[in-house]
């Protein structure tokens, strides 16, 4: 009785470990755990599932392969573990066991189906030819407009000057810009899915509610900008102000941008932002400057933060900075679920996976948790950015860290766990909306009919 408490305190260890991906680490633990021949029956499983999964993150197919086989020899797999099914795949395919390894990708995609995922594999879904039509915006200048986001009926989007004058040689810094109506964006110029060009006046582009044909449009994104500036420069006026009032006391013309907000807007970096379903809540990036104080790091940059605000009498209120927020690295890029629950970032804090990775955070007790990184089955060693949370729970972001894409930041989107912490697939979105330059910034529905996105080719 006495040495129970050991056992499971090792154990704890073990999964301690594994979850923070000290893999190493974790298989010690565990074997430590199995040689003391007392391993809890209802752990048996879960624990060789580990060991299975840590040893094929190490590199050790043959060692992956014996825990993964003691593991299903004790029950099948169901719920989020089925998963399993498709590493166990992925190690028999670097046995160069490929029927046993086609087996088992096919129970994967079998499960799935009975939880009513109703999802394909990358293979079956390129398989079906989707077509798009591109629109170029006239929102468009020759400054950057990029990272679009729905809010209401409008359309939120960052852009700002590349240089602040002719003398000037820093960036410029961004802003938060607003459309009330969407529908009242025009294209100059359209990409037709036959591949044609069409050019002329401004016209209205097709919207979700306006044809359910409607396919995904596309703004422009100018290179030198991103968002992640590390120095202080002096501002100056985009020229895209209207007349004269939304909260920012300007009159929108049908179809052109005003101020987003003059709370939100400073002389400072603004943006990206997301917004909470109902429109009451945002939660925004800023660089780290605070009631009139520039928070330095020890390294003597600004970095990015996020802050949320509230909507009240008539513009955003109660600017707050987030509680995982650091001036040794920045948090930016941010994207709330549908329920509002979950928030996905992009940081460069420290033990990450590359440059820039996606993380989450979960809303508990009135405060954002601490970030979980997603792993290395959506982050990799370059940079990870811009991502967005469509209504069904799918995670679209853009990256030039993975094979097989067409050139500079590729759009992808992760199918997720229920609980939206894990990712399961990850899925590259074809040309037209993937090209040789960069493509980010996407807003789009579950079904991909319509929508925004950023691109600079």
């Amino acid at each position: 009785m006495a040495q129970t408490p050991v056992r499971e305190t090792l154990l704890q260890q073990a999964n301690r470990q594994f979850d923070t991906q000290a893999y190493a680490k974790a298989i010690a633990l565990y074997q430590d755990v199995i040689d003391d021949g007392l391993l809890p029956a209802n752990q048996r499983q879960m624990t060789f599932l580990n060991m299975g999964y840590a040893y094929l993150q190490l590199g050790d197919s043959e060692r992956a392969a014996s825990f993964y086989q003691q593991a299903l020899a004790e029950k099948g797999l169901s719920g989020g573990l089925t998963t399993h099914y498709l590493h166990y795949a992925k190690v028999l395919a670097n046995l160069g066991q490929m029927q046993e390894s086609q087996r088992y990708f096919e129970r994967y995609q079998a499960e799935k189906q009975q939880d009513g995922r109703q999802m394909q594999s990358v293979q079956t879904y390129t398989k079906k030819r989707i077509t798009y039509r591109l629109d170029y915006l006239g929102i468009n200048t020759s400054d950057a407009e990029f990272s679009p986001m729905y809010y209401k009926d409008g359309l939120v989007y960052l852009s700002g000057k590349t240089s602040v004058s002719s003398e000037s040689t820093q960036k410029g810094y961004l802003d938060l810009f607003y459309i009330p109506n969407r529908d009242e964006i025009k294209a100059t110029t359209t990409l037709h899915s036959d591949g044609t060009e069409t050019s002329g006046k401004e016209t209205n582009r097709p919207t979700a509610s306006a044809s359910k044909s409607s396919r995904l449009g596309s703004d422009a994104y100018t290179r030198p900008t991103s968002n992640d500036s590390r120095t202080l420069g002096s501002y100056n006026s985009y020229g895209l102000n209207s007349e004269a009032a939304t909260s920012t006391g300007e009159v929108a013309k049908p179809g052109k941008p005003v101020s987003f907000s003059k709370e939100l807007n400073t002389r400072f970096h603004e943006g990206p932002a997301t917004f909470s379903a109902d429109g009451s809540r945002i939660i925004f990036t800023r660089n780290n400057f605070n009631e009139g104080q520039k928070g330095m790091s020890e390294d003597n940059n600004i970095k990015l933060k996020l802050y949320t605000a509230q909507w009240g009498n008539g513009d955003w209120t109660n600017v707050q900075e987030l509680g995982f927020n650091s001036d040794e690295y920045s948090t930016a890029h941010p994207a709330l679920s549908k329920d509002g629950n979950l928030l996905y970032f992009v940081s460069d804090m420290p033990k990450g996976m590359g440059g820039k990775d996606i993380y989450v955070s979960r809303w508990e007790n009135e405060q954002w948790s601490k970030p979980i990184n997603m792993g290395k089955e959506l982050n990799t060693r370059q940079d990870e950015v811009f991502p967005f949370v469509d209504e069904v729970g799918n995670l679209y972001f853009s990256t030039s860290g993975r094979k097989g894409g067409l050139g500079g930041l590729d759009l992808y989107y992760a199918v997720l766990s229920k609980d939206g912490t894990k990712v399961i697939e990850v899925i590259h979105l074809d040309a037209p909306i993937n090209s040789k330059a960069d493509d980010f910034g996407i807003v789009t529905d579950g079904a991909r009919t319509t929508g925004y996105f950023s691109s600079n080719r």
